[in-house]
């Protein structure tokens, strides 16, 4: 049998890397794979890939150093599914793939098969968030997740009561991951939906944005101009550096902070749109 060979960039990582971020880009770029380690970041392209040089000049255009070598290609399934192990949040949510057995004692057991696509919960951002929606009141609620990935926080908010169940996301893959998931939750409220620009059209009780800080920086007034007045919108993705920029933006925008958490530097924020006096 022929093998199939793949273009593998060993990328080194430090502490400025942000590699969730960091790996969606790889993904947007066309990369089949990628394998995490303490160090690096191991990237696979397909030998059939054709835009190369221009992932090497986006990676020196990052600041990244890299080394470039040859190498087998992988089952990529086979390595998600081997390497995904689930998420228990306190008796409160388990995050599993259908092939792990259901634990008891949870409240909300959520299935997400692992493919190459973000938010399997065991990032610090996506625990915080869903901890945070715990203290909220989500009962025939209309809500948005944005950035949604593959839609954990947009099935649990069905989960936890919500009507209607916006899940926005710009990338192909996350929104077919996501479609699969709801699927498998048989969560009838979400509606996935794809898109570079965020829907004009809603109006909303709760916004979950797990995303990162110039994404909220950028998007935090029409964010706030979409979410109903007493509503409450969950902020995550960034990192402790960042609140007073984003706390900012946010009081422009009639928000306020009711809640903080923070975890390896991650913070997420909960902020309520107080209402305006005509």
């Amino acid at each position: 049998m022929t093998k199939v060979i793949s273009s593998c960039y060993n990328i080194t990582l430090n502490d400025a890397v942000d590699t969730e971020w960091l790996s969606a880009l790889l993904f947007e770029w066309g990369a089949s794979g990628i394998e995490e380690t303490a160090t690096n970041l191991l990237v696979y392209f397909s030998s059939t890939a054709e835009n190369l040089s221009e992932v090497e000049a986006n990676l020196k255009a990052q600041k990244l150093a890299f080394s470039k070598s040859i190498e087998e290609e992988k089952n990529w399934n086979q390595i998600w599914e081997e390497s995904f192990q689930p998420v228990y949040i306190e008796g409160l949510v388990e995050i599993r793939a259908s092939f792990h057995a259901p634990q008891p004692n949870f409240t909300y057991s959520i299935l997400i098969d692992p493919k190459m696509s973000f938010g399997t919960g065991h990032h610090p951002t996506t625990e915080q968030v869903i901890r945070q929606m715990s203290h909220l009141d989500f009962n025939d609620k209309h809500v948005i997740d944005i950035g949604s990935g593959t839609g954990i926080l947009a099935i649990l908010a069905e989960m936890m009561g919500a009507k209607e169940i916006v899940a926005f996301d710009n990338d192909s893959w996350c929104y077919e991951n996501c479609k699969e998931n709801i699927a498998l939750n048989h969560t009838s409220h979400v509606l996935p939906l794809l898109g570079e620009k965020l829907p004009s059209d809603g109006a909303y009780d709760i916004i979950l944005a797990n995303i990162n800080r110039n994404y909220h920086l950028e998007n935090l007034p029409q964010m706030a101009q979409i979410l109903n007045d007493d509503g409450y919108m969950l902020l995550s993705g960034f990192l402790t550096e960042d609140v007073k920029m984003i706390l900012d933006v946010a009081e422009q925008n009639h928000l306020i902070a009711t809640y903080y958490t923070e975890s390896n530097n991650w913070v997420c924020i909960t902020l309520r749109k107080i209402i305006i006096p005509n």
